[in-house]
């Protein structure tokens, strides 16, 4: 039987559009507002924000997680996230890619070791 993990964000906000509010989840909060590049007030994080940084942070935890699986000794991992939006005809906005691009620190790995992160960087992405 699968196991059920919930999670739970709550949130407010004040004002219009120019506005600004807050998000939180158990131990932590985070201002948002609508991004300065969409007319907004650029407080805090925006929607685009939280789910690109969403997104990283479920990818170098994966990755995380599958090295030490893997035996591999994985001093950190940095990453660069960025995302693409287009807005469609209508004023719609869509969100049509992100690049994630992974740093490695491991301990010195063998040609197999790289090869085998290699492996790895690719395998989070399934996840």
């Amino acid at each position: 039987m699968n196991e059920v993990h919930s999670f739970q964000v709550t949130g407010n906000w004040d004002g219009g559009s120019n506005g600004s509010g807050i998000v939180g989840a158990e131990g932590w909060t985070q201002p948002i507002s609508i991004p300065s590049q969409f007319s907004g007030p650029g407080i805090g994080a925006s929607p685009e924000d939280l789910l690109i940084s969403a997104v990283a942070s479920c990818y170098i935890i994966t990755l995380a997680f599958l090295s030490e699986r893997r035996k591999i000794a994985v001093e950190g991992i940095e990453i660069t996230a960025s995302g693409e939006i287009i807005r469609q005809a209508g004023g719609t906005l869509k969100l049509t890619s992100i690049a994630l691009k992974p740093v490695i620190r491991a301990l010195e790995p063998d040609e197999a070791g790289k090869s085998l992160l290699t492996d790895l960087v690719h395998k989070a992405e399934q996840y």
